[in-house]
Parts: structure tokens; C-alpha cells; sequence
């Protein structure tokens, strides 16, 4: 087996490793964020859901990850001007255009 080969399977290896881990690793309970703004934003696979709040943008999407694929569901519940508990995951990356994502969110 050549060094290429065994280079390029412990990148895809690690590479299939890393999204499942992260996404457990940077998962996240927030308290009394207060929802700014919302919109749906149609994409080629579908649609974005993104939440403005008085500290960060959010979205929120299904994600196998966690069995989420209710995220019109939770987005159709957000009203501007609420309080909301949410669990969320990932990171913020501004240059990438990344959001964290909204798994769960509580409103009143």
C-alpha cells in the first residue's frame, strides 16, 4: 500500500469521525434569548430557516445528527419579540457563513 493511500484513507476516516463529534462536542443550552427577526430562506436543497437575536444569528435546519426534522415546526413557533430556551450546536464562522443550529427552542 503507498504512503498516498494510506494518507488519503485516515483523511477520510478522520474526516468522517470529526462532523459526527463536533456536533455532540459544541452542543449548548442557552437561557432567555430574545428573538429579533426571522426569515425562510429557499436554498437548492430545500429551505434555511435563519434567527436574528439581540446577541447572534442562528439557523435552524434538520439534522440527522440529532433526529431533528422538525425545524419548520420549530421555526413556525418562533415569534419576534419572544423569549426562547434553545439547545444549539455548531459554530460561528462569519467568513464560511456559519451559523449555529437551533436543535430545540422553548418559547413564551
Amino acid at each position: 500500500m503507498s504512503k498516498f493511500t494510506t494518507i488519503a484513507g485516515a483523511v477520510l476516516v478522520i474526516g468522517a469521525l470529526f462532523k459526527p463529534a463536533t456536533h455532540y462536542f459544541t452542543m449548548e443550552n442557552l437561557s432567555g434569548v430574545v428573538i429579533a427577526e426571522k426569515e425562510r430562506v429557499a436554498t437548492k436543497d430545500g429551505s434555511r430557516f435563519m434567527i436574528w437575536t439581540t446577541d447572534e444569528t442562528f439557523e435552524n435546519t434538520d439534522t440527522w445528527l440529532s433526529w431533528k426534522f422538525n425545524s419548520a415546526d420549530v421555526y413556525g413557533k418562533m415569534v419576534v419579540g419572544q423569549t426562547c430556551d434553545m439547545r444549539v450546536n455548531g459554530w460561528r464562522v462569519p467568513f464560511l457563513s456559519w451559523n449555529r443550529n437551533i436543535i430545540e427552542a422553548n418559547c413564551s
